[in-house]
């Protein structure tokens, strides 16, 4: 019983126990389905790097000053090629969100996203969630189709505020809780 508090705590299960779990294991829904996590203040700049696949790839992107605080982490592990990639990663204006352009990223990449210190729930969703922490237990990062709909990942905390989700293609991925 005493290890039961010692495993990482995952939004993905295998028993459907909330709204988060069904979205997750199930097909991509609209947007309207959900409500995306906004972002207050200064948004970070996007930045393009191109690196050497042998050696694989952690990109950071902060928050402008005065905080310089994390916004996103692309970790991307290094594989047995000798070539190089680019790799884009540009925030989405006023959300959680990035859009991640490039080559396919290699199996064991990540998205992380850090939401502390800008983390603004929508107005809308205080009838759902009352309370801010409801809301932040709810979120999920979620992959955007070309036709609009969301396909939400399994994520995982690995701290307070912030959320991680395996991820292999370029595209545009946010964070966003069920309606």
């Amino acid at each position: 019983m005493a290890l039961a508090g010692c495993a990482r705590p995952s939004i993905a299960t295998t028993a459907s126990t909330s709204p988060v779990a069904d979205l997750v294991a199930g097909p991509p829904v609209a947007r309207a389905r959900l409500w995306e996590l906004g972002h207050g203040g200064d948004q970070p700049r996007d930045t393009i790097v191109r690196y050497a696949t042998r050696a694989g790839r952690v990109i950071v992107l902060r928050h402008p000053a005065p905080d310089h605080s994390v916004f996103a982490v692309l970790s991307i592990p290094a594989v047995e090629r000798t070539d190089s990639l680019t790799v884009r990663v540009a925030p989405v204006a006023e959300r959680y969100a990035v859009a991640i352009a490039g080559d396919r990223l290699p199996n064991g990449t990540t998205l992380t996203f850090s939401y502390a210190i800008h983390f603004t729930p929508p107005d809308s969703a205080h009838d759902r969630y009352p309370t801010a922490s409801r809301f932040e237990r709810a979120l999920a990062i979620g992959r955007l189709g070309e036709d609009g709909r969301v396909q939400l990942l399994p994520s995982e905390r690995p701290a307070a505020d912030v959320l991680r989700a395996s991820i292999t293609d370029p595209g545009t991925y946010l964070v966003a809780a069920p309606r």
